[in-house]
């Protein structure tokens, strides 16, 4: 029941935030050149995550690993940038993790409002493999 009602308040805020766009004459805003939610970039002994959500829904994403092949050296939201700045604009989460040890980890992602006691909206699992040379693979997992 739960999820129904936060899928009709996502839905109106949505049609909210079209009509108060167009009324008011400007334009919409203009999703910014980064990684749709799921990809990775590698560089330096370090992996970054980038997982688009909208931090003024409540909604955040949280990561989790199941050992210490990889430690996570910075969590950060980046707002998408519109004209003129608005309320209700999503953005991206980074999330960066460098290796530590050789071994295969799994990094679970969840969207979720924190305060609410329901599963997650959406989660995302990647394994990853960091080599004896310290490189780092990743691959999604279902």
């Amino acid at each position: 029941m739960k999820a129904i009602i936060q899928r009709i308040t996502a839905i109106f805020i949505a049609i909210l935030a079209f009509f108060g766009i167009h009324i008011g004459g400007s334009q919409p805003p203009v999703e910014p050149a980064v990684p749709d939610a799921g990809t990775y970039t590698v560089q330096d002994g370090a992996i970054t995550f980038a997982l688009r959500g909208n931090a003024t829904t409540g909604y955040d994403w949280t990561a989790k690993t199941d050992n210490d092949h990889i430690k996570l050296t910075e969590d950060r939201y980046v707002s998408d940038s519109v004209t003129p700045p608005m309320a209700g604009v999503g953005g991206v989460h980074y999330f960066t993790f460098a290796a530590q040890s050789a071994g295969t980890t799994t990094v679970t992602f969840h969207y979720a409002r924190p305060w609410e006691q329901t599963d997650a909206d959406e989660t995302v699992i990647w394994l990853v493999t960091v080599g004896a040379d310290g490189a780092i693979t990743a691959a999604q997992s279902e």
